[in-house]
């Protein structure tokens, strides 16, 4: 990592925060998701809670501002990425 992102780093999270990822992650190669990218798994995460929370489809796509149809796929994307975790053989 260039001296000039590691400045940009500690300029936006702190120099504390900053150290820490140099120490972690020191000599590797990392690639940051887009801001959009993690937003939308933040949205999603939160999609799946109320919906394992006992909400309605309809109710949560309101609350998020999006479509039924979005939310339907939402919940069956992350339920079988978990259901494929489930048979995971390199643990």
């Amino acid at each position: 990592m260039s001296y000039a992102k590691i400045k940009k780093i500690a300029e936006a999270a702190g120099e504390k925060t900053a150290l820490k990822i140099v120490y972690l992650f020191s000599g590797e190669h990392i690639r940051m998701p887009k801001a959009g990218t993690l937003r939308r798994a933040v949205r999603d995460e939160s999609i799946i809670r109320e919906w394992r929370g006992g909400k309605l489809q309809r109710e949560i796509a309101r609350h998020f501002g999006i479509s039924e149809r979005r939310v339907r796929y939402v919940i069956r994307r992350i339920t079988l990425d978990e259901q494929a975790g489930l048979f995971d053989l390199k643990k």
